[in-house]
């Protein structure tokens, strides 16, 4: 059995929630990548029967960082619910707006 550990890939996975918005222009979790090397690396660590696949290289180096220095991980979940409000922001402004 193989584990994968993406990180936010960018896809149309979280513009389909609002309609008419690029992906590019959303405000995704970081680190992101690219939809093309993340599944080369998925595709190759099952090829390889791994374990764990982390298709973003540096992931599992951050991983460790947050757990070695805590502030760092109470910083970046700060960040990311402050991305997490904006996005539902941008729900909600598209909701009102086909209303």
């Amino acid at each position: 059995m193989t584990a994968v550990y993406p990180v936010a890939i960018n896809t149309n996975f979280y513009a389909s929630a609002v309609n008419g918005v690029n992906v590019d222009e959303l405000e995704l979790p970081t680190p992101k990548q690219k939809l093309k090397p993340a599944v080369e690396a998925i595709v190759r660590g099952i090829e390889m029967r791994k374990n764990r696949v982390y298709p973003f290289p540096i992931f599992p180096l951050l991983t460790t960082l947050s757990t070695l220095f805590p502030p760092l991980k109470r910083i970046y979940w700060h960040m990311q619910y402050n991305k997490l409000l904006k996005y539902e922001a941008s729900l909600k402004r598209d909701i009102t707006t086909e209303n």
